[in-house]
Protein backbone atom coordinates (compact mmCIF):
# COMPACT_ATOMS: atom_id res chain seq x y z
CA UNK A 1 0.00 0.00 0.00
CA UNK A 2 2.88 2.39 0.78
CA UNK A 3 4.17 2.59 -2.84
CA UNK A 4 0.63 3.29 -4.03
CA UNK A 5 0.13 6.12 -1.56
CA UNK A 6 3.47 7.65 -2.53
CA UNK A 7 2.40 7.51 -6.17
CA UNK A 8 -0.94 9.10 -5.35
CA UNK A 9 0.76 11.87 -3.41
CA UNK A 10 3.08 12.61 -6.30
CA UNK A 11 0.20 12.68 -8.78
CA UNK A 12 -1.86 14.84 -6.50
CA UNK A 13 0.94 17.34 -5.95
CA UNK A 14 1.40 17.79 -9.67
CA UNK A 15 -2.33 18.13 -10.34
CA UNK A 16 -2.57 20.87 -7.76
CA UNK A 17 0.13 22.77 -9.61
CA UNK A 18 2.70 22.64 -6.82
CA UNK A 19 5.24 20.73 -8.92
CA UNK A 20 5.57 19.32 -12.39
CA UNK A 21 7.65 16.36 -11.28
CA UNK A 22 10.35 14.36 -13.03
CA UNK A 23 9.76 11.62 -15.63
CA UNK A 24 10.55 7.97 -15.03
CA UNK A 25 11.78 7.44 -18.59
CA UNK A 26 13.76 10.12 -20.44
CA UNK A 27 14.93 10.19 -24.04
CA UNK A 28 18.59 9.18 -24.37
CA UNK A 29 20.67 12.38 -24.43
CA UNK A 30 24.00 10.50 -24.40
CA UNK A 31 23.65 9.06 -27.90
CA UNK A 32 26.99 9.63 -29.73
CA UNK A 33 25.01 10.60 -32.86
CA UNK A 34 23.75 13.77 -31.11
CA UNK A 35 25.34 16.94 -32.45
CA UNK A 36 23.51 19.49 -30.28
CA UNK A 37 20.72 20.04 -27.74
CA UNK A 38 19.30 23.54 -28.00
CA UNK A 39 16.02 25.39 -27.29
CA UNK A 40 13.39 24.97 -30.00
CA UNK A 41 10.22 26.98 -30.45
CA UNK A 42 7.81 24.90 -32.57
CA UNK A 43 5.06 23.82 -32.22
CA UNK A 44 4.17 25.98 -29.20
CA UNK A 45 5.93 29.25 -30.06
CA UNK A 46 6.90 31.12 -33.27
CA UNK A 47 4.99 28.51 -35.23
CA UNK A 48 3.77 30.44 -38.27
CA UNK A 49 5.44 27.71 -40.35
CA UNK A 50 4.29 24.79 -38.22
CA UNK A 51 2.01 24.27 -35.21
CA UNK A 52 2.03 20.45 -35.44
CA UNK A 53 4.91 18.02 -34.94
CA UNK A 54 4.99 14.27 -35.45
CA UNK A 55 7.84 12.32 -33.86
CA UNK A 56 8.89 8.70 -34.34
CA UNK A 57 10.27 7.27 -31.09
CA UNK A 58 12.16 3.98 -30.94
CA UNK A 59 12.74 1.69 -27.98
CA UNK A 60 16.44 2.56 -28.23
CA UNK A 61 15.55 6.21 -27.53
CA UNK A 62 14.31 5.18 -24.05
CA UNK A 63 16.69 2.45 -22.81
CA UNK A 64 15.02 2.00 -19.40
CA UNK A 65 11.42 2.13 -20.61
CA UNK A 66 9.56 -1.22 -20.68
CA UNK A 67 9.13 -2.68 -24.16
CA UNK A 68 5.39 -2.87 -23.57
CA UNK A 69 3.19 -1.18 -21.03
CA UNK A 70 1.12 1.93 -20.36
CA UNK A 71 2.04 5.62 -20.53
CA UNK A 72 0.35 7.82 -17.94
CA UNK A 73 2.16 11.16 -18.35
CA UNK A 74 4.02 13.01 -21.11
CA UNK A 75 6.86 15.37 -20.14
CA UNK A 76 8.75 18.01 -22.13
CA UNK A 77 11.82 19.88 -20.92
CA UNK A 78 11.24 23.63 -20.95
CA UNK A 79 14.04 25.88 -22.21
CA UNK A 80 12.87 29.29 -20.97
CA UNK A 81 10.96 30.49 -17.94
CA UNK A 82 7.23 30.24 -18.71
CA UNK A 83 5.03 32.16 -16.30
CA UNK A 84 1.88 30.96 -14.59
CA UNK A 85 -1.23 31.89 -16.52
CA UNK A 86 0.39 31.35 -19.93
CA UNK A 87 -2.12 29.85 -22.34
CA UNK A 88 -2.14 27.46 -25.27
CA UNK A 89 -5.29 27.05 -27.35
CA UNK A 90 -6.28 23.60 -28.53
CA UNK A 91 -3.31 21.89 -26.90
CA UNK A 92 -3.44 18.29 -28.15
CA UNK A 93 -1.27 15.20 -27.76
CA UNK A 94 -1.85 12.14 -29.94
CA UNK A 95 -0.09 8.80 -29.78
CA UNK A 96 0.03 5.60 -31.77
CA UNK A 97 2.22 2.75 -32.97
CA UNK A 98 3.90 2.84 -36.37
CA UNK A 99 5.98 0.45 -38.45
CA UNK A 100 7.93 3.37 -39.94
CA UNK A 101 11.52 3.88 -38.81
CA UNK A 102 11.75 7.24 -40.53
CA UNK A 103 9.69 9.70 -42.55
CA UNK A 104 9.72 9.64 -46.35
CA UNK A 105 11.37 12.38 -48.38
CA UNK A 106 10.17 15.96 -48.65
CA UNK A 107 7.70 15.21 -51.44
CA UNK A 108 5.39 13.42 -49.02
CA UNK A 109 1.78 14.42 -49.63
CA UNK A 110 -0.62 15.97 -47.12
CA UNK A 111 -3.10 13.06 -47.52
CA UNK A 112 -0.45 10.65 -46.23
CA UNK A 113 0.21 12.84 -43.20
CA UNK A 114 -3.54 13.14 -42.64
CA UNK A 115 -3.92 9.36 -42.74
CA UNK A 116 -1.13 8.98 -40.17
CA UNK A 117 -2.84 11.52 -37.92
CA UNK A 118 -6.21 9.79 -38.31
CA UNK A 119 -4.69 6.55 -37.03
CA UNK A 120 -3.44 8.17 -33.83
CA UNK A 121 -5.30 8.27 -30.52
CA UNK A 122 -5.97 11.59 -28.81
CA UNK A 123 -4.55 11.09 -25.33
CA UNK A 124 -4.70 14.70 -24.15
CA UNK A 125 -6.70 17.74 -25.24
CA UNK A 126 -7.44 21.09 -23.66
CA UNK A 127 -9.29 23.75 -25.63
CA UNK A 128 -7.75 26.49 -23.45
CA UNK A 129 -4.74 25.18 -21.56
CA UNK A 130 -3.70 27.54 -18.75
CA UNK A 131 -0.44 26.95 -16.93
CA UNK A 132 -1.16 26.74 -13.22
CA UNK A 133 2.33 27.44 -11.91
CA UNK A 134 5.47 28.98 -13.35
CA UNK A 135 7.80 26.61 -15.21
CA UNK A 136 11.42 27.64 -14.59
CA UNK A 137 13.96 27.18 -17.36
CA UNK A 138 15.27 23.58 -17.53
CA UNK A 139 12.27 22.20 -15.65
CA UNK A 140 9.89 19.50 -16.84
CA UNK A 141 6.44 20.36 -18.17
CA UNK A 142 4.03 17.53 -17.36
CA UNK A 143 0.79 16.61 -19.12
CA UNK A 144 -1.20 13.94 -17.31
CA UNK A 145 -3.25 11.67 -19.54
CA UNK A 146 -6.90 11.13 -18.54
CA UNK A 147 -6.46 7.43 -19.40
CA UNK A 148 -3.20 5.46 -19.72
CA UNK A 149 -2.08 4.79 -23.29
CA UNK A 150 -1.17 1.15 -23.98
CA UNK A 151 1.82 0.52 -26.23
CA UNK A 152 4.10 -2.27 -27.44
CA UNK A 153 7.52 -1.68 -28.97
CA UNK A 154 8.26 -5.37 -29.45
CA UNK A 155 9.03 -6.28 -33.10
CA UNK A 156 6.34 -8.12 -35.02
CA UNK A 157 6.99 -11.45 -36.81
CA UNK A 158 9.49 -10.98 -39.61
CA UNK A 159 11.36 -8.41 -37.51
CA UNK A 160 8.85 -5.70 -38.48
CA UNK A 161 9.52 -2.74 -36.15
CA UNK A 162 6.99 -1.17 -33.83
CA UNK A 163 7.77 2.41 -32.87
CA UNK A 164 5.89 4.98 -30.85
CA UNK A 165 4.51 7.97 -32.73
CA UNK A 166 3.89 11.15 -30.77
CA UNK A 167 2.08 14.16 -32.22
CA UNK A 168 2.15 17.54 -30.45
CA UNK A 169 -0.02 20.40 -31.63
CA UNK A 170 -1.93 23.54 -30.78
CA UNK A 171 -4.39 25.66 -32.73
CA UNK A 172 -2.79 29.10 -32.45
CA UNK A 173 -0.38 30.62 -34.95
CA UNK A 174 2.13 32.60 -32.86
CA UNK A 175 4.28 35.39 -34.30
CA UNK A 176 6.57 36.96 -33.18
CA UNK A 177 8.28 34.65 -30.70
CA UNK A 178 7.15 35.00 -27.07
CA UNK A 179 9.60 32.47 -25.54
CA UNK A 180 6.83 30.53 -23.79
CA UNK A 181 6.60 26.72 -23.84
CA UNK A 182 9.87 26.40 -25.77
CA UNK A 183 11.07 22.80 -25.55
CA UNK A 184 14.64 21.57 -25.90
CA UNK A 185 15.37 19.96 -29.25
CA UNK A 186 17.90 17.23 -30.02
CA UNK A 187 19.75 17.42 -33.33
CA UNK A 188 21.46 14.30 -34.66
CA UNK A 189 24.13 14.05 -37.34
CA UNK A 190 23.06 13.42 -40.92
CA UNK A 191 23.70 9.68 -40.69
CA UNK A 192 20.76 9.36 -38.31
CA UNK A 193 17.33 8.64 -39.77
CA UNK A 194 14.80 11.53 -39.98
CA UNK A 195 12.72 11.22 -36.81
CA UNK A 196 10.52 14.29 -36.80
CA UNK A 197 8.18 15.76 -39.35
CA UNK A 198 8.23 19.56 -39.41
CA UNK A 199 6.38 22.13 -41.44
CA UNK A 200 2.83 20.95 -40.62
CA UNK A 201 0.26 23.65 -39.97
CA UNK A 202 -3.45 23.53 -39.22
CA UNK A 203 -5.45 26.70 -39.52
CA UNK A 204 -9.23 26.97 -39.79
CA UNK A 205 -9.40 23.18 -39.73
CA UNK A 206 -7.17 22.75 -42.80
CA UNK A 207 -3.89 20.84 -42.66
CA UNK A 208 -1.09 22.07 -44.90
CA UNK A 209 2.62 21.55 -45.35
CA UNK A 210 4.89 24.54 -45.00
CA UNK A 211 8.55 24.96 -44.18
CA UNK A 212 10.90 22.02 -43.87
CA UNK A 213 10.30 18.32 -44.34
CA UNK A 214 11.63 15.39 -42.25
CA UNK A 215 14.69 16.26 -40.17
CA UNK A 216 17.17 14.46 -37.93
CA UNK A 217 15.64 15.80 -34.73
CA UNK A 218 13.74 14.82 -31.61
CA UNK A 219 12.61 16.68 -28.53
CA UNK A 220 13.83 16.26 -24.96
CA UNK A 221 10.79 14.39 -23.71
CA UNK A 222 9.96 11.81 -21.09
CA UNK A 223 7.18 9.58 -19.86
CA UNK A 224 5.69 8.11 -16.73
CA UNK A 225 4.08 4.71 -16.92
CA UNK A 226 4.25 1.07 -15.95
CA UNK A 227 5.07 -2.23 -17.58
CA UNK A 228 2.52 -4.70 -18.91
CA UNK A 229 2.77 -7.94 -16.96
CA UNK A 230 3.89 -10.77 -19.21
CA UNK A 231 2.48 -13.43 -16.89
CA UNK A 232 -0.90 -11.78 -16.57
CA UNK A 233 -1.42 -9.34 -19.45
CA UNK A 234 -4.87 -8.32 -18.19
CA UNK A 235 -3.77 -7.51 -14.68
CA UNK A 236 -3.08 -3.84 -15.40
CA UNK A 237 -5.43 -3.20 -18.31
CA UNK A 238 -7.03 0.19 -17.53
CA UNK A 239 -10.80 0.30 -17.14
CA UNK A 240 -13.08 3.21 -17.96
CA UNK A 241 -15.61 5.17 -15.94
CA UNK A 242 -18.51 7.34 -17.06
CA UNK A 243 -19.85 9.93 -16.92
CA UNK A 244 -16.65 11.83 -16.20
CA UNK A 245 -17.16 14.34 -14.59
CA UNK A 246 -19.81 12.65 -12.42
CA UNK A 247 -22.33 14.22 -10.05
CA UNK A 248 -23.75 11.22 -8.21
CA UNK A 249 -23.22 7.82 -9.88
CA UNK A 250 -19.99 6.62 -11.48
CA UNK A 251 -20.53 3.74 -13.90
CA UNK A 252 -17.72 1.25 -14.46
CA UNK A 253 -16.95 -0.53 -17.71
CA UNK A 254 -17.74 -4.24 -17.89
CA UNK A 255 -14.18 -5.43 -17.27
CA UNK A 256 -14.12 -3.75 -13.83
CA UNK A 257 -15.35 -5.73 -10.82
CA UNK A 258 -14.26 -6.46 -7.27
CA UNK A 259 -13.07 -4.30 -4.40
CA UNK A 260 -12.48 -0.62 -5.12
CA UNK A 261 -10.92 2.29 -3.26
CA UNK A 262 -11.21 6.01 -3.97
CA UNK A 263 -8.39 8.41 -2.99
CA UNK A 264 -8.28 12.18 -2.99
CA UNK A 265 -5.25 14.11 -4.25
CA UNK A 266 -3.60 13.98 -0.83
CA UNK A 267 -3.48 10.19 -1.02
CA UNK A 268 -6.24 9.77 1.60
CA UNK A 269 -8.78 7.01 1.08
CA UNK A 270 -12.24 8.58 1.05
CA UNK A 271 -14.37 5.70 -0.20
CA UNK A 272 -14.25 1.93 -0.61
CA UNK A 273 -16.58 -0.89 -1.51
CA UNK A 274 -17.25 -3.79 -3.87
CA UNK A 275 -18.92 -3.84 -7.28
CA UNK A 276 -19.87 -6.43 -9.85
CA UNK A 277 -19.42 -6.05 -13.61
CA UNK A 278 -21.45 -3.16 -14.98
CA UNK A 279 -22.39 -1.78 -11.56
CA UNK A 280 -21.90 1.78 -10.36
CA UNK A 281 -20.16 3.59 -7.51
CA UNK A 282 -22.07 6.20 -5.51
CA UNK A 283 -19.92 9.35 -5.36
CA UNK A 284 -22.73 11.75 -4.40
CA UNK A 285 -21.23 12.56 -0.99
CA UNK A 286 -17.74 13.37 -2.28
CA UNK A 287 -16.62 16.99 -2.41
CA UNK A 288 -16.09 18.43 -5.90
CA UNK A 289 -12.61 17.77 -7.29
CA UNK A 290 -10.40 15.12 -8.87
CA UNK A 291 -10.06 11.60 -7.44
CA UNK A 292 -8.34 8.33 -8.23
CA UNK A 293 -10.28 5.07 -8.34
CA UNK A 294 -8.21 1.95 -7.64
CA UNK A 295 -9.20 -1.65 -8.37
CA UNK A 296 -6.39 -4.08 -7.65
CA UNK A 297 -3.35 -2.70 -9.47
CA UNK A 298 -5.41 -0.62 -11.87
CA UNK A 299 -6.01 3.08 -11.35
CA UNK A 300 -8.10 5.59 -13.28
CA UNK A 301 -8.95 9.22 -12.63
CA UNK A 302 -12.34 10.90 -12.44
CA UNK A 303 -13.77 14.28 -11.54
CA UNK A 304 -16.62 14.84 -9.07
CA UNK A 305 -18.59 17.94 -10.03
Amino acid sequence: MKPLLITLLLIGTSLLGKAQGFPQYIVDTNNPAISSIIPYWKPFDLNNDGNIEQLILKKSDFPTMPAQGFITDVFMKIAYNTSAGSKLYGLTVKMGITNMNEYPSNNILVPLISSIEAALTTVYHDSVYTLGTTLPANSWWRLQLPQPFQYSLLPLPGDVPQNLMLQLSQDSIIFPQNFKFNVYGITYNNNYTPRIRLGLKRQNGQLSMVGTGPVHNLRVIGFNGYALSVDDPQKKVPFSVFPNPASDKLHLSNEASGMYEVYNLSGIKVLEGKVKEGEEVNVQNLSPGMYLLRMGERITRFVKE
